[in-house]
């Protein structure tokens, strides 16, 4: 279970920082895409404290926006009163049959020991026509970030590839709308997301670092 200490360091540290606003930049260029502006309810899995959310909220028009996450000591942090904050757990969702429009679980599937049970879940959530979005990061990175003492975060329990995580969604009838690696540095580069444009010209894309998956209902 992520801690006060996490949130803390999520605020002093400029990489946690960074990554955090890069997925967030990912998801809604995904949700913008493919749902427009105007989203009639949301739901991050995972939401610690809500500031995914916030920043969500900045470039959308959510009637209903939602967060779920196991720690009650987060979700007491944020104080945006457009969020809704629920205690409870990824593979176990306390909510009615197609109730989302969009769902996300940003840093999290790596996370559980269910992750199937996850995406079943989120199938049934989803409004038709609604999509479920991930990202993870790439498990030989994740490994290298690990080994190097870059990554020090606990708690990973299986990293997936993208051919593992779209074959996760299709087998839960999910339809594959885009599946790609992001994120050249974990830390902030200058000109990342130009650089990652020419790395995808190249077929380079192995360099990076983060995956994001879009499932649709």
């Amino acid at each position: 279970m992520r801690t006060m200490e996490y949130q803390e360091k999520r605020k002093r540290r400029g990489a946690l920082k960074y990554r955090l606003k890069r997925r967030a930049k990912e998801v809604l260029k995904v949700v913008k895409k493919y749902r427009g502006t105007k989203i009639t309810s949301l739901l991050d899995i995972g939401c610690a404290d809500g500031l995914i959310l916030n920043l969500l909220s900045q470039g959308l028009a959510i009637s209903l926006s939602v967060g779920i996450d196991s720690s009650r000591e987060l979700l007491r942090t944020n104080a945006n009163p457009g969020i809704r904050m629920i205690q409870g757990q990824a593979e176990n969702l306390p909510f009615r049959n197609e109730e989302f429009e969009v769902i996300i679980a940003t840093a999290v599937i790596e996370h559980l020991l269910q992750p199937t049970r996850m995406i079943k879940e989120c199938h049934r959530l989803l409004k038709r026509g609604g999509i479920f979005i991930i990202t993870t990061p790439v498990p030989f990175w994740d490994k290298i970030a690990r080994k190097t003492g870059l990554l020090k975060e606990k708690g990973h329990q299986k990293t997936f590839s993208l051919s593992a995580l779209k074959a996760l969604l299709t087998s839960q009838d999910f339809k594959i709308l885009k599946a790609k690696k992001f994120m050249f540095s974990s830390i902030g580069f200058p000109f990342e997301e130009e650089i990652e444009k020419i790395l995808y010209k190249l077929k380079s894309d192995f360099l990076l670092a983060n995956q994001i998956i879009v499932g649709s209902k």
